[in-house]
């Protein structure tokens, strides 16, 4: 039985817990912690956690916990990474966005392959459902092969919600690397949202080394949410915004399917349950010694291509990979540190 320890104690700390009640042959949650008192009392009272505290410090050094929920604001992950993993951990589930910018990520990579510890970023989506039927839609050869992909968002942006749709593109794509990537977004008038400054509407493109391409937008140059896949032999419409008036969560168009075909998808608690597939096979490859399919290593792609964007709405340029940017350049043309 694995022993777990959640770090904040907010609303995104629940989907977590959530994932672990849906595992409890495996794991239970035995602690909590927040600096706010109210929020880790209530939390602890909601999900019957027997020890809180005031701090992961104060936590970690108290208890032996083998893994950690990391569900604090954006600028606080990679200390906290760092401190769990030296803290003996086993396993570490952060929240994305994985980091604030890439030594930051890079920094978390190397303490915890040091110290033996997993360490897996929370872009749950792929444990979706109605992201995975469309991968298997896209597997099975549906629309032929796989040329280009769009994802939209309305009203958020690439560090709180735009990096999901990164990893979607990275997950539809099997996980190519980066070619270049060209983006634009807006910095004046900024948002701000868990802990930091982000823009309030952002577009990019992105090439893969593939050749596949992929177009992001986000913010207030959009509205709703939505994936399409483009193939050489027809389209996936995931959440499709369906001005025919058309349903189902899934939508294919090619040459047998006389029309939009709808693909209907089981009905799930889609909030909760991909949390709880994330840290069923979390826990699995724990034991095996397998390859998570949100290791570490693929949230620092996304985040690249996250700071890449933003080099190149600074630089109006195309940004190729690998890239050598240290900083975060939204933040930087801000100027601010958050």
């Amino acid at each position: 039985m694995y022993q777990v320890g959640i770090i904040g104690c907010g609303r995104v700390a629940r989907h977590h817990a959530g994932g672990y009640l849906g595992n409890q042959s495996t794991a239970q949650m035995v602690a909590a912690c927040d600096p706010d008192e109210d929020a880790r009392n209530r939390f602890a009272e909601e999900f019957g956690i027997g020890r809180v505290f005031a701090s992961a410090e104060a936590m970690l050094e108290q208890l032996d916990v083998d893994v950690v929920s990391i569900c604090t604001p954006n600028p606080t992950h990679a200390e906290l990474t760092v401190m769990a993993a030296e803290k003996g951990v086993r396993g570490i589930v952060c929240e994305k966005p994985m980091a604030m910018n890439l030594p930051q990520a890079d920094a978390m990579l190397r303490v915890c392959e040091t110290n033996g510890v997993r360490l897996i970023v929370s872009h749950q989506r792929r444990f979706e459902q109605t992201f995975m039927k469309a991968k298997e839609l896209l597997d099975l050869g549906t629309i032929g092969r796989l040329l280009r992909m769009e994802a939209h968002i309305g009203g958020w942006d690439l560090m709180s919600w735009g990096t999901h749709w990164l990893d979607i593109f990275r997950f539809y794509n099997n996980d190519e690397p980066t070619d270049w990537v060209f983006g634009q977004t807006e910095i004046h008038n900024p948002k701000h949202f868990f802990g930091h400054h982000v823009e309030r509407a952002g577009f990019a493109k992105i090439k893969y080394a593939n050749g596949v391409e992929a177009v992001y937008h986000g913010g207030d140059i959009t509205n709703g949410m939505t994936n399409r896949l483009f193939g050489t032999e027809g389209v996936i419409e995931v959440e499709p915004l369906r001005p025919e008036g058309i349903g189902g969560p899934i939508r294919v168009l090619n040459a047998t399917s006389n029309g939009w075909q709808i693909i209907d998808v089981p009905e799930e608690d889609h909030v909760i349950q991909p949390f709880v597939r994330e840290m069923a096979t979390f826990f699995e490859c724990l034991e095996s010694g397998e390859k998570h399919p949100l290791e570490g290593a693929s949230a620092r792609e996304a985040l690249a291509q996250i700071m890449g964007i933003y080099e190149s709405s600074r630089t109006r340029a195309v940004v190729h990979f690998p890239i050598h940017v240290t900083d975060n350049t939204f933040l930087a043309m801000l100027g601010s540190e958050t």
